[in-house]
């Protein structure tokens, strides 16, 4: 089976929960199913670590179209599966329905985050924060239009997302959403009455080996965050504004708050640390491999607007840190049962949200159980456990028309 991958960016495991999940799932393809996996991708990442396909190819936007039918045909691809990217992209959609429509291979659509994430990115703040921070005088122009016109321009945008997923439905063999919890949101959005070919696979553990019971006990008194400095999702702002008040409880002083990550708030986000005057903040950047934070740290903090299904709060439980969120995305759910494996807190409730981090600090025995918990309840998502899944999503479309691979093209592994 020859399965072509089509994304963004090349595939660093470091740069981001989407790639890494890639990464880990294709080496679970190749190694176990002997699956040859390839990769289409558009940008890079001059002197970072990828991960290694069967193939790669890097499309150019005036030439894509072209490349992408000469590398379907030449490595005989049987599936393509279009990850974090729009279809109407780089000419993509029209290469997937020429290779449709001669039975070359079938396409499957992910959506990597929640269904209603395109409409939550449209939150008047965001558009505010655009105003203030966008450089160009252009870009803050088109935002203070937004923003004057905002009832209209939320509700065009809606109906322009809901075409846009109708679109993709009717286009695709399979659209993979993150949770089961998202089918409704899409269907709804889309307009949807009947939806077979929507289906829902959540994301891999990221790591080999889970904490112990020991690893565990010598836990840090550190509370962790791993995020994109990005304000529009991750709100980190929120994070700052809720530690500020657990430096203000004396019994929390020797705690501290590392935040790893990368993205274009990070100089904000250090400037209003230092304006809340917080002591025991400590920020970790650049891609970087995030387990030895992981190992070190007791909590986990998720201040996210909106998320898909976060490799951060698997990586959390895996590692033996209790996770703490907002109530903002369905599959949390999935993920953390609040009280026994995380806590789950009402969304935007900065209060409860402190009052909930001191109550982990002040009790080692129940951030301890919590902890142990959390590892045992996220093997449920383990690498060979959602392969397995994508496997047999590949096997039920291809066995749904099979189509004939070119006899000039490299021979089928596995």
């Amino acid at each position: 089976m020859n399965i072509l991958f089509i994304t963004d960016e090349d595939i660093d495991p470091s740069r981001g929960g989407v790639k890494r999940s890639l990464h880990v799932l294709t080496r679970e393809f190749m190694s176990r199913y002997r699956i040859r996996c390839c990769l289409a991708y558009i940008h890079a990442y001059p002197g970072s670590e990828t991960s290694e396909f069967h193939a790669k190819i890097r499309l150019a936007k005036q030439d894509a179209g072209a490349r992408l039918k000469e590398f379907i045909l030449g490595h005989a691809i049987d599936v393509v599966v279009l990850q974090k990217m729009l279809p109407g992209k780089y000419r993509i959609l029209p290469v997937l329905k020429w290779a449709a429509g001669r039975g070359l291979c079938r396409s499957i659509f992910v959506l990597h985050f929640s269904p209603e994430y395109s409409i939550l990115n449209l939150d008047a703040e965001n558009i505010v924060n655009n105003i203030r921070y966008v450089g160009s005088r252009t870009g803050r122009a088109v935002n203070a239009l937004k923003l004057a016109a905002y009832p209209g321009y939320r509700a065009v945008k809606r109906f322009l997302i809901g075409r846009g997923y109708r679109a993709i439905y009717r286009t695709f063999d399979r659209v993979v959403l993150l949770s089961e919890r998202y089918v409704p949101a899409y269907a709804r959005f889309a307009g949807l009455a009947e939806h077979p070919r929507l289906a829902a696979i959540g994301n891999p553990l990221s790591f080999d080996a889970p904490a112990t019971r020991e690893d565990i006990s010598g836990k840090k008194r550190e509370v962790l965050i791993v995020a994109r400095f990005d304000e529009k999702q991750k709100k980190l702002s929120r994070a700052l504004a809720i530690w500020r008040e657990i430096e203000r409880r004396e019994e929390c002083r020797d705690w501290k708050l590392v935040i790893v990550g990368f993205g274009p708030w990070r100089d904000r986000y250090r400037k209003r640390a230092a304006e809340l005057r917080l002591n025991n903040v400590s920020f970790e950047e650049g891609p970087r491999d995030p387990l030895p934070y992981y190992r070190r740290a007791s909590i986990f903090m998720m201040t996210s607007a909106y998320e898909g299904f976060p490799m951060a709060l698997l990586e959390s439980q895996q590692q033996g840190v209790v996770p703490v969120a907002f109530d903002t995305f369905a599959s949390l759910h999935d993920i953390v049962e609040d009280g026994v494996n995380g806590l789950v807190i009402p969304p935007g409730d900065l209060g409860a949200y402190a009052r909930c981090l001191m109550g982990l600090m002040a009790h080692r025995d129940v951030r301890d159980e919590m902890a142990w918990n959390g590892v045992r309840s996220c093997q449920r998502y383990a690498a060979d456990t959602i392969a397995k899944q994508w496997v047999d999503l590949f096997e039920a479309v291809l066995s749904e028309g099979r189509p004939v691979s070119p006899r000039n093209g490299p021979p089928a592994a596995g």
